[in-house]
């Protein structure tokens, strides 16, 4: 069993998130390593992130894939806004 891509049950459930860090259910804490070709590494709980990405959303649309993730990008933006808030 791969214990970088682990599978299954029993595995960590994420509570929290601050910066480049994880907490887990159980208060265990956890590095967060996540990469992919739509990943960005800037970190969780960004008040500022958050910020831009809302105010970029209520602009005109020019990304090419913005029909199909529009409605998307706009909860998540909205989503992550209201974590940050508190």
């Amino acid at each position: 069993m791969s214990h970088v891509f682990a599978r299954g049950t029993g595995l960590p459930t994420v509570a929290r998130a601050s910066g480049c860090e994880l907490w887990d259910t159980e208060g265990r804490r956890y590095l967060d390593g996540a990469g992919g070709a739509v990943v960005v590494g800037i970190g969780h709980g960004d008040a500022s992130v958050a910020a831009a990405i809302a105010a970029r959303g209520s602009h005109a649309r020019n990304a090419a894939l913005w029909g199909v993730l529009g409605a998307a990008v706009m909860t998540a933006a909205t989503l992550v806004m209201a974590w940050v808030s508190g």
